[in-house]
């Protein structure tokens, strides 16, 4: 078991996390994440964690209207592999050179490499030099401090890194619809002035709202 280790790759018969213990629970649900695990899908260790089931990632895709569609953290790959598989372009970003070959290799295990072009850098520089309405959407599922929920208070978007209130102006200069990935816990009311319409989806794991976006149109 190596806890330091970067990253794996999927293959039948790995029952123990090989990145600790700590990460077991995460470890046991890789198959609802990745479909095609046992094929050799390469997932590091925030990639685990931070992981929507497959099926979120493919009701997403089918919620994005228009063909054209910028990832913005791409991480793993797998919100910009399920658009691909609804038919889509998409341009992927991360700032993470190390991140975006795990995302090239996963995309080339479901066959869709195709349709997905990748880029390394800050996705509000390539938003900013996008040209107006170059894309039909944009997704954003960036990092944020967890530690407000810690602390029992509503997530902001000053939490998220880089801040969003920087990604979602970038994001409307180049797309007239967002996906944005939230925590359930953010304050919604800090949405409003970014968009003249505001849909909030949530996806249902077992009996529980786990995951939630917030389509943006202008």
């Amino acid at each position: 078991m190596v806890e330091d280790q970067h990253y794996i790759i999927g293959k039948p018969g790995m029952v123990s996390c090989p990145f600790g213990d700590k990460l077991q629970t995460f470890w046991d649900l890789r198959y609802e994440y990745f479909e095609l695990f046992d094929y050799g899908i390469m997932v590091d260790r925030n990639g685990l964690i931070s992981a929507k089931p497959e099926r979120v990632s493919n009701e997403l895709a089918s919620r994005i209207r228009g063909d054209r569609v910028l990832d913005a953290f791409t991480g793993l790959g797998m919100s910009a592999i399920a658009c691909a598989r609804a038919g889509k372009q998409v341009v992927c970003i991360d700032t993470s050179a190390e991140r975006i070959e795990l995302a090239k290799h996963n995309a080339k295990i479901y066959g869709i490499q195709d349709n997905l072009t990748f880029i390394t850098g800050d996705p509000r520089h390539i938003m900013r030099e996008a040209k107006q309405r170059e894309f039909d959407a944009v997704i954003l599922d960036p990092p944020y401090n967890a530690i407000q929920e810690v602390k029992n208070s509503l997530i902001t978007l000053d939490d998220f890194s880089p801040p969003a209130h920087q990604l979602l102006q970038a994001a409307a200069s180049c797309a007239s619809q967002i996906a944005f990935l939230i925590p359930l816990d953010f304050d919604l009311n800090q949405l409003k002035r970014f968009a003249h319409h505001i849909q909030i989806d949530d996806a249902i794991v077992g009996d529980d709202v786990r995951y939630r976006t917030a389509i943006l149109w202008n």
